[in-house]
C-alpha cells in the first residue's frame, strides 16, 4: 500500500521530469536560434540574455509548438509530445483535486501511484526524444563556431 508520502515523493519526481523536459527543449531552441540566425559568429551576451529570457518564460506548450515550427517531426514523435503536454499540465494543474479525497484511503494511494506512474512515462518519453536532440544540436553550432574561427 502506498503512503501519503509516496504519493507527494512520486508527484515531485515526475514534475522534475516535466522540468528536465522544459530545460531540453530550451537547450534546443537556443541552439536552433544560433543555427538560424548565426549569432554564433558574433556572439552577443544581451542579446543571448533576452532570448534566453523568452525561451525560459515559455509554456511547455509554447516551446512545443516552437520546435514543431523549426523541425520537421513525424506525427509519431508530436503524438509523444502532446502526450506529454497532457500529463505535465494535468499533473500540474488538476490531479490532486482530480482524485479528490483519494489521499487518505490506501487503495485510493494505490491508484494515485499507478495515474502518477502513467503520466511520468508520457513526460519521461518526451525528454528521451528531447534529450537526443539538444546535443545533436549543440554540437551542430560547436561545429560551426569552430568553422568559423578556423
Amino acid at each position: 500500500m502506498a503512503t501519503v508520502e509516496q504519493v507527494y515523493h512520486d508527484a515531485g519526481r515526475a514534475l522534475e521530469a516535466a522540468n528536465l523536459l522544459e530545460t531540453e527543449l530550451g537547450t534546443c531552441l537556443l541552439a536552433l536560434d544560433a543555427l538560424e540566425t548565426g549569432s554564433y559568429a558574433n556572439p552577443d551576451a544581451d542579446a543571448y540574455a533576452r532570448l534566453r529570457e523568452a525561451i525560459d518564460s515559455n509554456t511547455l506548450g509554447r516551446s512545443i509548438r516552437a520546435i514543431k515550427a523549426k523541425l520537421q517531426i513525424t506525427d509519431s514523435v508530436d503524438a509523444v509530445f502532446q502526450d506529454a503536454l497532457e500529463a505535465r499540465n494535468l499533473l500540474a494543474h488538476r490531479f490532486f483535486p482530480h482524485h479528490g479525497l483519494k489521499v487518505h484511503d490506501p487503495a485510493g494511494r494505490d491508484e494515485m501511484v499507478a495515474h502518477i506512474d502513467r503520466l511520468r512515462d508520457a513526460i519521461w518519453s518526451a525528454y528521451t526524444i528531447a534529450g537526443k536532440w539538444s546535443p545533436l544540436l549543440v554540437a551542430a553550432v560547436r561545429v560551426l563556431m569552430r568553422a568559423k574561427a578556423n
